[in-house]
């Protein structure tokens, strides 16, 4: 019998602003996600979002978004990075997005 593949969840910026914000339900969001066996992943956007946040002295969210930075390693999430492929397929599927008016 073939082993399963991994199972891995890629986690957005909200998810870990409310985890830093200790609200109950990402926290149980997480704790659920671990215990089924999945790894999570926290990406480079995510990353230099909150960097960004931290770095904004008036933001409301600079101080939690601070708490996430330092606490991603805590709640067992893993950053992780684009290849140079990787980055280039996700920068031309942006900027096909936001031809067709479907982002901003």
């Amino acid at each position: 019998m073939a082993a399963s593949p991994k199972k891995s969840l890629a986690l957005d910026t909200n998810l870990l602003l409310d985890l830093a914000g200790e609200r109950d339900f990402a926290h149980e969001f997480a704790e659920e996600f671990f215990s089924r066996g999945y790894s999570l992943f926290v990406p480079p956007t995510v990353v230099a979002e909150l960097a960004l946040f931290a770095s904004l002295k008036e933001a409301p969210q600079q101080e939690i978004a601070n708490i996430a930075l330092e606490k991603i390693g805590v709640w067992k999430c893993q950053p992780f990075s684009l290849s140079s492929t990787q980055l280039t397929i996700a920068l031309r599927f942006a900027a096909r997005l936001m031809d067709e008016s479907l982002i901003p």
